[in-house]
């Protein structure tokens, strides 16, 4: 069994970030996973406390939140990556965005990936969902 950290940068989006913790949360997977939030608002810090609040009640994974108060996605990624390299058990790193949403199979899909090719990284394809407000975007 693979012990994956799946790896959540956010900024001021906990509504994202909650949408996403749910749906982590009913990941199909034989996987031992971990969840790691980095929250980049160092001030508001709704990410940390949205999942500090979510683990109080009872989370199916592991889940741990940090603030990076340095401001960036770099950061906040380089902050992630540290912290999961810390982890002796964890063998693998996913990182999702706090605006996507994976459908139940998308870590074991990776996995099988990373398996069939013995690759270093693996990166599956994402699927924007545009609201109908924004229909003049297109």
């Amino acid at each position: 069994m693979a012990d994956v950290t799946v790896a959540i940068p956010t900024f001021r989006r906990p509504r994202l970030l909650a949408k996403l913790l749910d749906a982590l949360a009913r990941l199909d997977t034989a996987a031992s996973v971990s969840i790691l939030v980095a929250d980049n608002d160092a001030q508001g810090h709704a990410g940390f406390d949205l999942c500090e609040a979510i683990r109080a009640r009872g989370y199916r994974w592991p889940l741990r939140a940090l603030i990076v108060a340095e401001r960036g996605i770099a950061q906040a990624r380089n902050a992630l990556t540290a912290a999961a390299l810390d982890d002796p058990k964890m063998q693998f790193l996913a990182m999702i965005d706090d605006d996507e949403w994976p459908c139940a199979g998308w870590l074991d899909a990776l996995l099988r990936q990373q398996a069939a090719s013995d690759a270093d990284a693996v990166q599956g394809s994402v699927l924007f969902e545009v609201p109908e407000r924004a229909a003049g975007w297109s």
